[in-house]
């Protein structure tokens, strides 16, 4: 954490958000609300998955050491992106290659569980392959993803899709 004036506030090199065996990369973060931040990274420990882990305004970790699991299902997570879920927790979407190249979502509340369908809810699960999500809040307790879509190959297309606080897809 680092304030306005560019000075540091927690150990000089910053606090370790997860130490555990394998890679840990592509992390992104939001608020929790309370000064701290809720980071999000594919995880490389056993297979690769999604983990989150919120740290408080004092450089603490507040959930389970080295992250909690958001999604852990078999073949390849990847490329999380994270936003605010309004009620000091977050959604969190990726890449997810368990049928194909999709793209899942999942809302982790400010105690660190899961709230949504175990290791995600689909938001777009078309054959033609997904890529590179993003996301947005909606100021609603859901968000609005954005993604690469290939169904209408070879002229890649942008599409988008609202869940809601439930994890229950909108348009």
């Amino acid at each position: 954490r680092i304030d306005a004036d560019g000075n540091r506030l927690w150990s000089p090199d910053g606090v370790p958000v997860c130490t555990a065996s394998g890679w840990q990369w592509n992390p992104d973060l939001t608020t929790d609300g309370h000064k701290g931040a809720i980071i999000t990274w594919q995880d490389g420990r056993a297979d690769y998955n999604i983990y989150a882990q919120r740290v408080d305004s004092n450089g603490v970790c507040r959930w389970t050491p080295d992250g909690v699991p958001v999604c852990t299902a078999a073949e390849v997570q990847e490329y999380p992106e994270i936003t605010t879920d309004g009620k000091e927790g977050a959604i969190i979407t990726w890449r997810d290659r368990r049928d194909n190249s999709d793209i899942y979502a999942q809302r982790v509340d400010s105690g660190g569980a899961t709230r949504w369908t175990p290791n995600g809810s689909p938001i777009c699960t078309d054959a033609s392959g997904q890529w590179d999500p993003k996301i947005v809040a909606d100021d609603s307790g859901g968000a609005v993803i954005v993604w690469g879509d290939a169904r209408n190959w070879p002229y890649p297309d942008i599409y988008a899709q609202r869940v809601n606080s439930a994890g229950q897809v909108q348009w």
